[in-house]
């Protein structure tokens, strides 16, 4: 039921914006931007090696704790606790080339899921780092 009233909603929202992309809608916020992003992992190295290296994120920060990863005006955060204390984030990014970023994942050895978005009909790729964090990619 939630699932369908979220599906109408979305729907509604995309017949009055029409084709205008998300980061061209100006909508009144009293927030900026998105600052952080933080990832909770269950190993720290392992992380650190799949971001960096599978997915090719630029570290700009470490820390015996913690280590950041830049995604354009944003921060990437990765910490590492307990894996009973841990908890899965999902994000969403928007790429600008989706079939070049799908290859070079792929060629990069990440597990990459194709999909078709629901509402829009728009191509994503979702992938999973190694502690189950979901990545939805967008192309706009």
């Amino acid at each position: 039921m939630v699932a369908t009233a979220f599906k109408a909603a979305c729907e509604e929202e995309t017949s009055q914006l029409g084709s205008i992309p998300r980061r061209s809608r100006k909508v009144k916020s009293m927030f900026e931007s998105i600052d952080t992003i933080f990832i909770q992992v269950s190993n720290f190295e392992k992380a650190r090696s799949f971001y960096a290296y599978q997915v090719g994120l630029p570290e700009i920060h470490l820390e015996d704790e913690f280590i950041g990863f830049s995604i354009g005006d944003t921060t990437l955060v990765i910490e590492e606790v307990e894996t009973t204390n841990m908890q899965k984030s999902k994000i969403s990014v928007i790429v600008e080339d989706i079939h070049s970023v799908y290859q070079e994942l792929i060629e990069r050895g990440v597990s990459v899921k194709t999909d078709s978005h629901f509402i829009t009909s728009q191509d994503i790729l979702t992938f999973y780092d190694p502690d189950g964090n979901q990545w939805i990619l967008v192309q706009e």
